[in-house]
């Protein structure tokens, strides 16, 4: 999805991905669904990762070998831009841990994080980029980030049932006003 989404970023700017942009690239797509997974199915912070992701002797199990190795993977090359956007996009993250409660979440507040996740990891694959955003980019790069976000949970409606994650699929009784949004 991070390759797909660059590729319209960069038609944008009308120039290709140079090989740094594209090696980051990859990397950020590869890592993304490695902290989604420490956040959802081990409840972590933002906090917790990157201290696991900066200090070896914290924890050596499969998952954060992986994350780590591409994080330091992705440090080489990458902008402050880049570094500030992964803080935030695990940051954002701290709020979908909510989504792993049993106390029901409101239709209007699941879709707010939903949305506000998705934006905010959109800016983080955009920033993978090394030019600036032209005017009015970011507020179209978050209102796709979000309905990015709204397909992503759609596709895992299944596995968030399973797993008691609440998103606005998951909590809907009736999905008709979902599919006329």
């Amino acid at each position: 999805q991070s390759c797909i989404t660059n590729s319209w970023f960069t038609q944008i700017r009308g120039k290709k991905a140079d090989k740094i942009e594209t090696r980051i690239e990859i990397l950020t797509g590869a890592i993304t669904p490695f902290l989604d997974d420490l956040v959802d199915s081990k409840g972590f912070l933002s906090n917790e990762i990157i201290e696991l992701i900066n200090h070896s002797e914290k924890n050596s199990s499969f998952p954060i070998l992986i994350i780590r190795y591409l994080y330091n993977r992705i440090n080489v090359g990458c902008s402050k831009e880049y570094h500030f956007a992964f803080k935030k996009a695990l940051i954002s993250q701290d709020a979908s841990i909510k989504q792993l409660g049993s106390v029901k979440i409101k239709h209007d507040d699941l879709l707010q994080l939903t949305l506000n996740k998705g934006a905010i990891w959109t800016l983080l694959y955009r920033s993978v980029l090394n030019n600036p955003l032209i005017p009015n980019e970011k507020n179209a790069i978050c209102t796709l980030g979000g309905l990015l976000q709204l397909t992503n949970d759609v596709f895992d409606v299944y596995k968030d049932k399973l797993n008691a994650q609440q998103s606005i699929y998951t909590n809907a009784n009736d999905l008709e006003p979902l599919y006329k949004d």
